[in-house]
């Protein structure tokens, strides 16, 4: 009679099984893929050691780094100060020289005052508010334009992760753990729970599970810019209006707590109107109920039509930047009191 095998056997064996898949999948992961790159956020291409205060890295910082330059926070005596804020229209993605983007040119244009490039692609007005209100106003700014439109209906989870991340930074200094790697580690892992920590730390070091997590946080990504692409004007407009209206409002504030002029300029795209029309008259509202000025770039752009002006939908060519650059000149200059 043949000898049953003992449940408790049984589960070692599976035990060892499953083990030696996985170190097996983990060896043939490190000689076949490439390094992966590390540990993604959830909240993929937010840039939040540079573009928030999460970690209160500004708190008593000296200066504030941008992709090409550094900024510092203390003014000379007599500098002007512009802020262009906006997504990858401003920053002035597919050019292939960034100093022809308008903020780089308006710098040139206009030598009494330094104009600073606050753009970076794909962040909406939430993600943009955080950068203005936590990093950019310490630059003690005359001027902020913000120049926008076209991304208010991705990435809408940005208003749910960073309140989530800021509690979690939180708990973490609670327990007097304030050291920058730490914060930046549980923010990675998304929880300030010790043991969490703790088993999260040992998990990064595998390769297999970076690629499988990584794997799916992209594929989340992806999934979420898929649906702001397909979403029709009516459906986003119900999302949005109600956080965006509001994101304007807090602007319009901070700009007359820190006496800076706000002018706002909504996106423009190639089919010859504005890249959301729903920003877009947001805007105008903006403009005539409080002191914010607006400036229309489709009135600027008569050869609008003209492919010479557009590399894609939204993103400008340098002629179509050096245009939306002699729009904006004057307006700031009055903004700035300047002949």
């Amino acid at each position: 009679m043949k000898q049953r095998i003992s449940k408790i056997r049984m589960i070692a064996y599976a035990a060892v099984a499953v083990t030696a898949a996985i170190l097996t999948a983990e060896v043939g992961v490190r000689i076949l893929v490439p390094d992966s790159g590390g540990f993604e956020l959830n909240h993929k291409y937010w840039m939040l050691a540079r573009h928030t205060n999460l970690y209160g890295q500004y708190d008593a910082a000296d200066i504030v780094e941008f992709e090409d330059f550094n900024i510092n926070i203390q003014k000379k005596p007599g500098e002007k100060r512009v802020i262009c804020l906006g997504s990858s229209s401003t920053y002035g993605a597919g050019l292939k020289d960034r100093r022809r983007a308008f903020p780089q040119l308006l710098n040139e244009m206009i030598p009494e005052a330094t104009v600073i490039n606050g753009g970076w692609g794909g962040y909406n007005s939430y993600e943009l508010w955080i950068y203005l209100s936590e990093v950019l106003v310490r630059l003690d700014p005359d001027v902020v334009l913000f120049y926008y439109g076209g991304n208010e209906c991705s990435e809408q989870s940005a208003k749910e992760y960073y309140p989530k991340v800021k509690k979690i930074v939180a708990r973490m200094k609670s327990r007097g753990r304030n050291h920058f790697d730490d914060l930046e580690d549980a923010v990675a892992y998304g929880t300030a729970n010790p043991v969490a920590l703790r088993a999260w730390s040992v998990f990064r070091k595998s390769r297999l599970f970076l690629l499988l997590r990584n794997r799916i946080i992209r594929k989340r990504y992806e999934q979420e810019m898929r649906l702001a692409k397909y979403r029709n004007l009516e459906e986003c407009l119900t999302m949005i209006k109600p956080t965006t209206a509001g994101i304007f409002k807090n602007m319009v504030k901070l700009s007359q707590k820190n006496n800076f002029e706000l002018i706002f300029a909504s996106e423009i795209a190639s089919c010859s109107q504005h890249a959301n029309e729903a920003i877009s008259d947001l805007m105008n509202i903006f403009c005539e109920y409080t002191e914010a000025q607006c400036v229309d770039a489709l009135d600027a752009l008569d050869l609008r039509k003209d492919p010479g002006i557009f590399l894609d939908t939204t993103h400008l060519t340098p002629k179509g930047h050096k245009i939306l650059a002699e729009l904006l000149k004057p307006v700031i200059l009055r903004a700035l009191k300047l002949p």
